[in-house]
């Protein structure tokens, strides 16, 4: 229903665990390109909340198994979406003898975004993403004290080395995207500290260091913040997503753009739904 009724907003999800779709997937995302107009970005990762699997009935493998199978994912989908014979062998995919339909609007292909926070998945995502979304520590299987504890500037210093290290040479042409997920937006954020910081197993004043405050002010910590990581996008998670309606697209001024996407996407999610809307990069 986004895709068909709006002319400009990004489209897409954070992210799909492959492991639930794959050569589905691929034909859904273009499907969704196409209806679009050639708005989708594809978000995926490797999965991470057991409970999710056992809702499916799906066997939830080593980490290890997981990631090695998104990078085989990625390749199937990249093979479908071009259009000619699949050919796709490895140690989980092997699909062959058809091509892919439809094509997406968008080509080679739609933006793939991978998103993660360990080493093995932040590497894949540097060698095959066109976005990488930076996750925390959710080995417990929700948002928690750990989840808090690898969100700092340090710790998304070392994620962004990881995904160097898989990147190489094609480091400058990935966009990078911050979760800033513990943010209390408001003029009365006094009221809503205490509460989060109980919710996430952890106390107040370790809540202090991330951007709170009205609108305007979270947005200037945010690209305070964001500066020396060279990230270019934010995704926020807050309960009152018409808080950040408020910031309008053509505000935006951007030191650089990849392909022709906006430069930076502000999301933020709610129980009720989920608002885009482009901030600029510092």
């Amino acid at each position: 229903m986004a895709a068909a009724i709006t002319k400009t907003l990004r489209v897409w999800c954070r992210v799909f665990a492959c492991d639930f779709h794959h050569l589905v997937l691929a034909k859904e995302m273009a499907t969704l390109d196409m209806l679009s107009g050639g708005r989708l970005e594809v978000g995926l990762g490797a999965g991470w909340t057991a409970a999710e699997y056992d809702g499916l009935g799906i066997p939830m493998d080593s980490a290890g198994t997981r990631i090695e199978r998104l990078g085989e994912y990625v390749k199937l989908m990249r093979a479908h979406w071009g259009g000619e014979q699949i050919n796709v062998s490895g140690t989980h995919v092997n699909v062959h003898g058809f091509a892919g339909r439809p094509l997406p609007v968008q080509q080679p292909h739609p933006p793939i975004m991978i998103g993660g926070g360990a080493p093995r998945t932040l590497g894949l995502a540097g060698r095959e993403a066109d976005i990488v979304s930076f996750n925390f520590d959710n080995s417990t299987g929700k948002l928690g004290a750990a989840s808090v504890a690898t969100s700092g500037l340090d710790v998304t210093r070392e994620k962004i080395g990881w995904v160097r290290d898989g990147a190489k040479d094609r480091f400058d042409r990935i966009e990078l995207e911050i979760g800033a997920y513990f943010i209390a937006v408001g003029d009365h954020i006094a009221t809503q500290i205490e509460p989060m910081a109980a919710r996430y197993g952890v106390t107040g004043d370790e809540l202090l260091s991330h951007p709170h405050g009205p609108v305007r002010k979270c947005l200037r910590d945010l690209r305070h913040h964001r500066r020396p990581s060279r990230a270019t996008r934010d995704q926020i998670r807050d309960h009152r997503p018409t808080q950040h309606g408020r910031v309008r697209p053509n505000r935006c001024r951007a030191r650089r753009q990849v392909s022709k996407r906006p430069p930076c996407m502000l999301r933020s999610s709610g129980p009720s739904g989920s608002v885009l809307t482009s901030v600029s990069a510092p």
